[in-house]
């Protein structure tokens, strides 16, 4: 029998009715622009730390911090803002969806997930965070310029805002459509500031 090992990440949830307008704004944009692998609506999500391979006894410690962190937040507003790139030297790997909205707020609570997994010797990430939301993977025709990411169709702004009231711990699939299953949630405590 093999040790517990799972590939993790901690996540907050893009909630539905909203997947299902972004996943209809992919489904325009598909049209557009070819590229190998468009996620599954389920699988929409603001990634807050990758985590990579952990065994049974890591996963718990992160799981009890988590639910330390999510029982001091309260929910805040984010939205969908535009469209993005990660690009290497010959293509378009992701496409994103931007996100926008109470951004303090969203940053603080990635750099209090991100220090808290310090603890338990996950790397800090190195890189300026850049929330957003994964719409698809490897274009297949070289680069989009910024040109044609302006030309893209567009969303209502007003139609794609929601209150963020959780993080997610997920577990990835590779292979399999969806791709990441939740493993814990997290609610925030329902009051305001």
């Amino acid at each position: 029998m093999h040790p517990y090992q799972a590939r993790l990440f901690i996540a907050i949830p893009v909630p539905n009715p909203y997947r299902s307008i972004l996943s209809a704004w992919a489904e325009v944009i598909k049209e557009k622009w070819n590229f190998k692998r468009w996620l599954h609506p389920a699988d929409y999500h603001i990634t807050l730390k990758f985590l990579g391979e952990c065994d049974f006894t890591t996963a718990n410690q992160v799981k009890k911090h988590l639910k330390e962190i999510s029982d001091r937040q309260h929910s805040f507003t984010l939205r969908i803002e535009g469209l993005g790139t990660f690009d290497n030297r010959e293509n378009t790997k992701i496409l994103w969806a931007g996100v926008d909205g109470d951004l303090i707020r969203l940053h603080q609570l990635q750099q209090e997930v991100d220090q808290a997994m310090e603890t338990l010797h996950f790397e800090p990430e190195k890189q300026r965070y850049r929330p957003h939301v994964t719409l698809a993977r490897n274009y297949v025709n070289g680069i989009l310029t910024a040109h044609e990411l302006e030309k893209a169709p567009t969303l209502k702004e007003n139609l794609i805002a929601w209150e963020a009231k959780e993080i997610v711990l997920y577990q990835t699939h590779l292979g399999q459509s969806p791709s990441y299953q939740p493993i814990a949630i997290y609610p925030f405590p329902d009051r305001r500031p």
